[in-house]
């Protein structure tokens, strides 16, 4: 019997035990923790490691010619590869209001910086100048906008680029009659330092009469169609007898070759260009020209990025660190001190230069320029 109640009373015990431990709200002391992440500890003081990133405005006037194709693939690579940047990228198509409206939108969209490279440098103003009263930052891009705030620009010195390509013409033919075209001036002023640095080489053979300029011409929105129409009037003024073209780019030397393969005088007449299109490599390859520029655009890019942020991060003023490279400070018809920060461009005569100059360095893919093996 009493063995009986033991047992009873032993039962009663382990259905005891089985109960607490099948019930979900019992306590257990002797549970294991259990492996779950922790909430993440609110970093000291408030501070993150993340940087801060920045949204800039970046609107260019064109993606038709190769040289702005370049340079929208640079502006999405450079920006991505910057862990503080992000950016707003707008193509104006050539059309002074369309790019207007862009910008208005990136205002809307709280940039605080724009780069910008104007379709139209005289009508830009307003929409830059109410950029900058929303607390905005400018910095053109290759061309300066007239009249409005401006902060700082960033651009291959013309002068330099230009006298780059005489040298190599006067080099060659240091006499005769020669043609001077630049790009379009109502898009950009600085087409007039093209004609500074042309005449930088030349003045002196100019002064002793030994260089005759028969025409001096902007080319409007730097049309081949435009310049070849100058081309030809050049040629029939002077029944061919023109030695030397002296080009502001690549697609005005493009439309002088066109005038003077259908005068026939191709072989007897020395043309330059500027902006090393991959056509125009190949024309130089060919013997059709004898120089042209190579700007390092992605160079230039880079710098355009990282100085817009060094003006937002200092209240709009470049830091000290940039001093070595202001090459001059311009005036835009309202302020008079921009500071201009320039990225020096390579002469390309040869298929070395070529090599050496583009290729080497990743500026040309040598599958894209015609004739290269």
């Amino acid at each position: 019997m009493k063995k009986l109640i033991a047992l009873a009373l032993a039962l009663i015990l382990v259905l005891g035990l089985a109960a607490c431990a099948s019930n979900p709200d019992a306590k257990n002391d002797n549970t294991p923790a259990q492996n779950t992440p922790e909430a993440e500890a609110p970093a000291e003081n408030g501070t993150s490691d993340a940087p801060v990133v920045h949204k800039i405005g970046v609107s260019i006037p064109t993606l038709q010619e190769e040289r702005w194709q370049n340079d929208f693939n640079y502006f999405t690579e450079e920006a991505d590869k910057m862990d503080n940047v992000e950016i707003i990228l707008q193509v104006a198509d050539l059309d002074a209001e369309k790019q207007n409206t862009q910008i208005e939108s990136m205002i809307a969209q709280g940039v605080e910086a724009i780069i910008v490279c104007p379709v139209d440098v005289a009508t830009i103003g307003a929409t830059l100048d109410s950029a900058a009263a929303a607390g905005i930052y400018v910095s053109a891009y290759c061309r300066m906008p007239e009249n409005c705030e401006v902060n700082m620009m960033t651009w291959f010195d013309p002068i330099v680029v230009s006298a780059t390509n005489a040298k190599v013409a006067y080099d060659l033919c240091p006499e005769g009659n020669w043609v001077m075209l630049s790009g379009d001036i109502a898009s950009s002023p600085e087409t007039d330092e093209f004609f500074t640095g042309w005449h930088s080489v030349t003045q002196e053979a100019e002064d002793a009469g030994k260089i005759n300029v028969v025409m001096e011409q902007y080319v409007t929105s730097w049309s081949s169609d435009n310049a070849m129409v100058y081309a030809e009037a050049a040629l029939a003024q002077y029944n061919n007898d023109i030695q030397v073209f002296l080009c502001g780019n690549d697609g005005i030397s493009r439309g002088v070759m066109q005038a003077c393969e259908a005068a026939g005088i191709m072989d007897k007449v020395i043309i330059t260009g500027n902006d090393a299109d991959y056509i125009n490599l190949g024309y130089l390859l060919e013997g059709k020209i004898v120089s042209t520029t190579a700007q390092n655009t992605r160079k230039q890019v880079v710098l355009a990025l990282e100085s817009a942020v060094a003006l937002i991060e200092n209240n709009g003023v470049l830091p000290e660190s940039y001093n070595d490279q202001i090459t001059g400070y311009y005036s835009n018809g309202k302020l008079d001190k921009i500071p201009a920060l320039a990225v020096y461009a390579e002469g390309i005569t040869s298929r070395e230069d070529i090599q050496t100059k583009l290729i080497d360095t990743g500026l040309r893919d040598a599958s894209k320029i015609p004739g290269w093996e």
